[in-house]
């Protein structure tokens, strides 16, 4: 399998350059999980402060590559999008010159090797992640455990996601 990992340059403060290599856990060896498991361990050893199973899912735990981009997308509005979807926008992804989350699906797909065949599967995921999130921010706004008015009218969000990802597995 190639490694489509992406290698950045990057100098620490003490002006020393240091080399990071981002590449999705789908393509990691097993050793090489083991190894950097081992090494968040031991630099954060569990505990009170440490680090626990549920950093380990959130920092390396499996996400493929597709599954990412299915929850990054849901984030995706474009300028063809109705009302609801652009009142939540919250970057210009709108804006001409822009990709449609199609061709962003395309693109990513081709680069990274994989089918978009089952691109749905991907879209609702994110759709639904989404709107769990967006739940979750308006049940604090409503309990007043938060009191942002940017939350007051999120349920419509939630609604229109889970509208939205049922659209999808049509």
């Amino acid at each position: 399998m190639a490694r489509l990992g992406t290698v950045h340059e990057r100098s620490n403060p003490a002006g020393e350059g240091v080399r990071i290599r981002r590449l999705a856990t789908a393509e990691l060896t097993p050793a090489e999980i083991v190894a950097i498991r081992d090494l968040l361990w031991t630099a954060f050893p569990p505990g009170e402060e440490g680090f626990t199973e549920a950093d380990w899912e959130h920092a390396l735990g499996g996400v493929h590559v597709v599954l990412d981009l299915g929850g990054a997308l849901a984030y995706w509005i474009q300028s063809d999008d109705p009302y609801l979807s652009q009142r939540a926008r919250r970057q210009p992804t709108h804006l001409p010159g822009m990709p449609t989350r199609r061709e962003v699906v395309e693109y990513y797909c081709d680069r990274a090797g994989v089918s978009s065949a089952n691109w749905a599967f991907y879209e609702v995921f994110g759709l639904f992640r989404l709107a769990a999130i967006a739940q979750q921010i308006y049940y604090r706004y409503h309990h007043k455990q938060t009191r942002n008015p940017a939350f007051r009218q999120f349920w419509l969000n939630v609604n229109y996601l889970v509208w939205r990802a049922h659209k999808a597995m049509r």
